[in-house]
């Protein structure tokens, strides 16, 4: 071995990901560079155990009510979309005691939760809760259940967002396909193009995040089914036509 005369300090500050991006560089910055945002598109957030836990070292976010992932998920035009089992574990560490069956239990509860609630795709930060999720639905499916729910790793919706073509990043590798969520958010893009043209999304988007008026308004105390943030949601969604045959805006 040659000496090469160089000394190791350990003054170099070691970063997650997450918390390089959404910390360092910042949700202003990582915005410019957005060619083609996933503007409608419903994003699932899996923070996984490790980029919040134990939270007494690593303190980058909120261990039970994180929003950090969320945020940088925001960034790239998507919404990240609430569910029940957001914070439970993907199960991949059943699979590496050797407890396939409690693994696919796991996954498959978390699996089918964002099936029902119709998210476009989960995105991941962590290389073993993508395995979980990707491998072990492929599995499924190959059982047949019907779940085709897109894996990302947060960078691979950020080079799609930077306009970077999908075999580019290597999206023909993942065992459960990307194309559905592709093609939808073209299609998608289209859609809010039409809705750009008659509504001021940012207005809508800091009104849908108020949401004062679910407290206050007076027709939302005295009809709980009138919900106007819904209202909004569906607009920032691309689903303004759906409104015309509904109740809620007349």
């Amino acid at each position: 071995m040659v000496p090469l005369g160089l000394e190791y300090q350990g003054r170099i500050k070691i970063m997650h990901l997450a918390e390089y991006l959404h910390d360092k560089v910042g949700l202003p910055e990582l915005k410019e560079g957005i060619i083609e945002p996933l503007v409608g598109m419903r994003i699932a957030v899996h923070y996984g155990c490790h980029m919040i836990r134990p939270s007494y070292a690593i303190q980058f976010d909120d261990p039970l009510l994180p929003q950090k992932f969320d945020a940088l998920v925001a960034a790239l035009g998507a919404r990240s979309i609430e569910y029940p089992r957001k914070m439970q574990c993907c199960g991949g560490e059943y699979s590496n005691v050797g407890s396939m069956e409690e693994a696919l239990t796991i996954a498959r509860e978390k699996l089918l939760e964002i099936k029902s609630l119709d998210i476009d795709a989960m995105t991941v930060m962590c290389p073993a809760c993508f395995m979980q999720l990707d491998n072990k639905q492929f599995m499924m499916q190959r059982q047949g259940e019907d779940l085709a729910i897109p894996i990302f790793f947060y960078p691979e919706l950020l080079c799609l967002a930077y306009g970077i073509m999908p075999e580019e990043i290597g999206l023909n590798f993942h065992r459960v396909k990307t194309g559905s969520f592709y093609e939808k958010r073209h299609s998608q893009a289209e859609r809010m193009k039409k809705v750009e043209e008659a509504f001021d999304l940012e207005a809508l988007e800091r009104c849908y995040q108020c949401r004062a008026c679910l407290d206050d308004c007076p027709s939302c105390l005295t009809f709980p089914d009138f919900q106007p943030d819904q209202i909004m949601q569906k607009i920032l969604e691309g689903k303004a036509d759906e409104l015309l045959t509904q109740q809620d805006i007349w």
